[in-house]
């Protein structure tokens, strides 16, 4: 079997994690946050010579070092995707192909087009702690409102794709065994000891970044993390990604009145992104001029949402049911 695997999710739900499980099977080998789709996305007409000059010039395609391969140049710009996974993967010697990609979450919809035979495999975590995780990441939104909208457009992408195998990140760390022979089943492919074992594989070909690295580390049972929220952070996420849709228990008993002010500033924050939340440097700062159009790479990358200008309004539509009146 040549079925593709992508793993999806959101940032920070344990989709490295998987990956780093799944690539210990001698069958699979999938790569490490290309962003081909998202990319993709944003450039529909280009051909495979013109997407892959581009792509290498991203900060995914730099960070991923592909293989040469060789494509027509004026072929469909899936063709150049498909060589790179491959190629990725044949150096390991593995049969089956992918990616891990979060944000492929946003984009399953071109990917099935292109490779209608694909498995999904979604990732997800406690909304509270995915929030809370995505605050110390480099790459976050810089605000619990805009880490929260990127963790439910991503949700609501998995939730209305069929044919998804969702996995709990709580649930993997606690019976691993189990939940991997789920994932295998989804996939077609038998089980296979290394899997438990996945901190003696190959990373050489992996980017060394912190929020990466850790995934290598070996499995341990899932605790509860410690959240540095305040209570009205956590209402907040949780008005936004009510935790019961996946299955999760609430983190806290909703209330009746919320702050204005801490929502303005919010508001706020989340609209003046652009020097402070990409402030470590050119490689992570998507190539675009205006935090309008940062908002939109963050929310939309393939246009799924309204257009950025609508997008103070609608956010605050969202919010309305939270506000006093």
């Amino acid at each position: 079997m040549t079925d593709p695997i992508f793993i999806v999710g959101s940032g920070r739900s344990g989709t490295s994690l998987l990956r780093a499980i799944l690539n210990a099977h001698p069958n699979i080998h999938l790569g490490q946050e290309s962003a081909l789709f998202m990319w993709r996305g944003r450039w529909p007409g280009l051909k495979a010579g013109a997407f892959e000059k581009a792509w290498k010039n991203t900060a995914s395609g730099s960070l991923f070092k592909a293989e040469p391969v060789q494509v027509d140049p004026d072929a469909p710009s899936e063709h150049y995707i498909r060589a790179v996974l491959e190629a990725r993967s044949a150096r390991f010697s593995a049969t089956r192909w992918g990616d891990k990609t979060p944000l492929h979450a946003m984009t399953m919809d071109k990917i099935l087009a292109c490779f209608p035979n694909a498995k999904f495999i979604a990732m997800s975590r406690h909304p509270v702690t995915t929030v809370a995780s995505l605050r110390r990441m480099c790459w976050g939104t810089g605000t619990v409102l805009g880490d929260s909208f990127m963790v439910k457009k991503a949700r609501e992408k998995i939730r209305e794709t069929p044919g998804v195998l969702r996995l709990k990140l709580e649930e993997l760390l606690q019976d691993p065994e189990t939940q991997l022979r789920r994932v295998l089943e989804h996939i077609g492919e038998d089980w296979h000891p290394n899997l438990l074992e996945h901190e003696k594989g190959d990373y050489s070909a992996d980017p060394r970044l912190p929020w990466l690295t850790t995934a290598e580390k070996p499995l341990t049972p899932w605790r509860e993390p410690s959240v540095k929220l305040e209570p009205k952070e956590v209402r907040m996420i949780e008005r936004i990604n009510p935790p019961e849709l996946d299955g999760y228990p609430r983190w806290t008993e909703p209330e009746g009145v919320r702050e204005f002010g801490f929502f303005a500033a919010q508001l706020g924050a989340l609209l003046s992104l652009g020097g402070t939340t990409f402030a470590s440097g050119p490689s992570i700062k998507p190539n675009v001029a205006s935090p309008a159009e940062q908002l939109s790479f963050l929310f939309t990358l393939n246009g799924s949402v309204p257009p950025p200008e609508g997008l103070l309004e609608r956010l605050i539509a969202e919010l309305e049911p939270t506000l006093p009146a």
